[in-house]
Order: structure tokens, then sequence, then C-alpha cells
């Protein structure tokens, strides 16, 4: 009868929703209850065998349950890349602790820099929505990005995020401490890293009268050295160059939280469980 059971609570998993790391921990609670009954109970068949020595049966647990992680990981690591690639709310910030350094347009080799830690807050509402000030040592960024129909993007109060579902955002891709929006074109319409204390930002933000402004990185055709550019947009002037460069892997849902650029990732980082204990 509780071998019935175990393998009816498995099986109803894959009928009702559930979040994916409560759905694999179940799972692997009745792994763990089906090989506890085999092995260490013996049931239906230790009488008639005899019972292995205690030692031989702990270790059999330890075997199976290990043989379980290995066989399921791959599965378990996909689906839940793919519920967290569909998130629509999310909060950027960073654990350890830092020191204010700024808000920079653009990134840290060919930036422009909003701020300094000694004036921390500038307010930018004439032609979009873009706050950015600090408090209790933390950065924080408000701002609405829209397209170019005005439709709300991408909305985001004090580094809480929201976004737009299909069509009006593309796909997304995120980590605790980055958030990177593509639109219904395809094109990066938002980025936001928040690194070394300090807010690295781009986007393209437009307003109700169909006019626009795009902040990337370029190359200075007179130095050919890294640099800042502000695109100024209309309605009939929208150019798709210079865009802004992606910093994370797409589709989301196969490369959740994976730069572009950067080492390659640890054998650990292919693993389900160090993953969902990290967050991304």
């Amino acid at each position: 009868m509780a071998f019935v059971l175990d393998l009816a609570v498995a099986v109803l998993l894959w009928v009702f929703f559930m979040p994916v790391v409560w759905k694999w921990i179940i799972w692997f609670l009745c792994w763990f209850v089906f090989v506890y009954l085999g092995l260490w109970e013996q049931l239906y068949w230790g009488e008639r065998y005899g019972m292995l020595p205690k030692k031989s049966r702990k270790l059999g647990i330890c075997f199976f349950l290990i043989i379980f992680c290995v066989i399921f990981n791959a599965s378990a690591l996909s689906q839940w890349k793919e519920e967290m690639s569909k998130t629509l709310e999310g909060n950027i910030h960073i654990k350890e602790p830092y020191t204010f350094n700024g808000f920079l347009l653009g990134n840290n080799t060919s930036g422009l820099h909003l701020t300094s830690p000694n004036s921390p807050q500038i307010n930018i509402y004439d032609f979009c929505k873009i706050s950015l000030r600090v408090e209790n040592g933390k950065p924080l960024l408000t701002t609405d990005v829209r397209d170019r129909e005005g439709n709300l993007v991408v909305h985001m109060v004090d580094n809480h995020w929201e976004i737009s579902s299909f069509p009006l955002s593309w796909e997304h891709n995120y980590t605790n401490s980055a958030l990177e929006v593509k639109d219904k074109r395809g094109f990066v319409v938002f980025q936001e890293v928040l690194h070394n204390g300090r807010i690295q930002l781009l986007g393209e933000w437009w307003n109700e009268y169909h006019q626009g402004f795009r902040v990337t990185d370029c190359i200075d055709r007179n130095t050919s050295k890294p640099t800042i550019c502000v695109v100024v947009l209309t309605d009939t002037y929208h150019p798709y160059e210079p865009s802004i460069t992606p910093i994370f892997k797409y589709p989301a849902k196969d490369h959740f939280g994976e730069a572009i650029v950067g080492t390659q990732p640890h054998f650990w980082e292919r693993s389900f469980l160090f993953r969902v204990l990290r967050g991304y």
C-alpha cells in the first residue's frame, strides 16, 4: 500500500501545476520513500531472501539518491530555466556589501557619468521618466520604457521591475544584478547592470509624441575608441544602428542568466541545485 501511495503522488505531480523547484523536491522525496521501503525495510522480499546488513542498506540508499540526482539533473534544470525566463517581475540587487560609485550611461570603458558619490541623485522628467537616487547606500533606478506607439514595455520603481508580456516585449533575460529586455523587433531597448556599486544603464526611451532617444555604446569615428552615443529618434527617423549590444545569451529559456562575455561556466553551474540556491 505504501508503494502505491508513493507512486500515486509522483504521478499526480505531472497533472497539477506547481513551481518547478517544489515539484522536484516532492519527486525526490517520493524517490527517497521508494528506496527506503525497498532497501531499508525491504518490503516484500526481505523476509524471503534475508535482510541486508545495515551498512549495506545505508550505502544503497545513498547510491540510489545520487543516481536520481544525476539522471534527472538536466531535465530539472531545463524546466527551471524555462520557468524563470517567463517571470515578468523581479528585483535588481547585490547581496554583497559595496560602495556607491555613481550612475553611468554606458559601460566601464565608454560611459558617461551622470552622478558621483558626492551628488547621488538625478531626475529626468522633461522627456522621459528616469530617476536615479541612493537610499541607505544602495543605488536605485526608477524609469518607464515605452515603444514608439507609447505602449509600456518596462516599468521599474527603485530597481523593482515589471515587464509587459508578448508581443510588447519579445524576450528578456536577467540575473540578480542585471536586466535586459528586447522589444517586438528583437532589439534590446533596456539594459541595466548593477556592478561595483554603480548602475550602468543603456536603453531606448519614447514619449507620447513619438519622440525618443537611444543611449548605446559605439565607436568614435575620429579616435576609433569606444564611446557613448545618444541617437535622437522621431516617428520618421528611427535607424536600427547603432543598436544596443546584448549582454545575455538567447533564447532565455535555454540560457537563463547566462552572459555572452565572461569566463566559461564552471561545471557546478550545470547543477540544478546550485542554480536554484544561487537564484539565477
